[in-house]
């Protein structure tokens, strides 16, 4: 009988004390013979997890392993590592660690902005990530908006971000915040979503009109109106759609020309025949940003225009050439 010598091992893990449910993690092992201190080199290390997932790893030229592994659910695991020896040569080693899996953090998302408001004005959406007990996630991330049909991403930094959004046009517009979850700082976070509904109100017109004529016979006059369109809630002119000119017809208004409003002073000149000298001015916006048309509010009646004296012809004074 040869008693034949063989080294001591030691076998060491190391892997994090907690993870998240669907969290991959990493777990290392590294094999030293301890009689110089050397790395083991090419071993073969058996992994067990709980004893229903196994699977063997090779040190490399520095004595270390690892493999990846994914948790699916909570509770604990026990992973323990085995290195079998090498007969002559070296002795077997193992070693186990625990790593408690936590449940998936609900997430709350959180809103700040208005509820209503006016087209074409700036409005700001504070957006917030909290846990249940309403303190910030501090994780960068990205949630996703959707209003009505367009897609937009905020960049959401230490848990917070906003954006700013104009409405083009008056309506309900409903607005989806998605944060789609996912794993941060090794902790799985679930998805979350808030709908919001901002009503936008159309812009209130002042429709400002002067108007002065003179009779150039019995049945038509010389006309001359100056319109401006002003927005009400700014008192900056109007710089789109149109307005339509009206002059009264035996009783009823007919339609003389269309302007197009361009955010500057409106001039109609001309010469037109109405029964009476009384105009209607009426502004309409088809982009659905201001109020328009008679139902809106958006026209003026003239029913007392100014009356000029027309400028009088140039005399002719006849030359006269007396020859001395």
């Amino acid at each position: 009988f040869i008693d034949v010598y063989e080294a001591s091992t030691t076998l060491t893990i190391s892997a994090p004390s907690s993870v998240s449910v669907g969290y991959t993690f990493t777990i290392r092992v590294k094999l030293v013979n301890n009689v110089n201190n050397q790395p083991i080199v090419n071993a073969p290390i058996i992994i067990n997890i709980n004893n229903t997932y196994y699977t063997t790893v090779y040190t490399n030229v520095n004595g270390e392993a690892s493999t990846m592994y994914t948790p699916d659910k909570p509770g604990e695991l026990t992973i323990t590592t085995v290195y079998s020896g090498e007969p002559g040569k070296f002795k077997a080693s193992t070693t186990s660690v625990k790593v408690k899996v936590i449940p998936p953090q609900q997430v709350v998302l959180d809103v700040i902005g208005p509820y209503d408001g006016y087209a074409l004005e700036y409005y700001t959406y504070i957006v917030e990530l909290k846990y249940v007990n309403g303190s910030i996630i501090p994780i960068n991330t990205i949630v996703k908006l959707t209003v009505n049909t367009s897609e937009y991403s905020i960049n959401i930094v230490n848990g917070r971000g906003s954006i700013s959004l104009v409405f083009e046009k008056a309506g309900t517009y409903t607005l989806l915040f998605r944060f789609e979850g996912g794993v941060y700082n090794g902790i799985t976070y679930l998805g979350a979503e808030r709908s919001w509904k901002t009503t936008i109100y159309a812009r209130g017109v002042r429709v400002e009109a002067t108007a002065r004529y003179y009779w150039v016979n019995t049945t038509h006059i010389w006309l001359y109106i100056e319109i401006n369109v002003i927005d009400t809630r700014s008192g900056k002119h109007v710089d789109r759609g149109y307005v339509e000119v009206y002059v009264d017809k035996y009783g009823e208004y007919e339609l003389i020309t269309r302007l197009n409003v361009t955010g500057l002073k409106l001039v109609l000149q001309g010469v037109y025949d109405p029964y009476e000298p009384w105009f209607k001015i009426i502004y309409y916006d088809p982009t659905g940003a201001y109020a328009s048309g008679e139902e809106g509010g958006s026209y003026i009646e003239i029913t007392q225009p100014q009356m000029i004296t027309p400028a009088p012809e140039p005399s002719i004074i006849p030359l006269i050439i007396i020859a001395i």
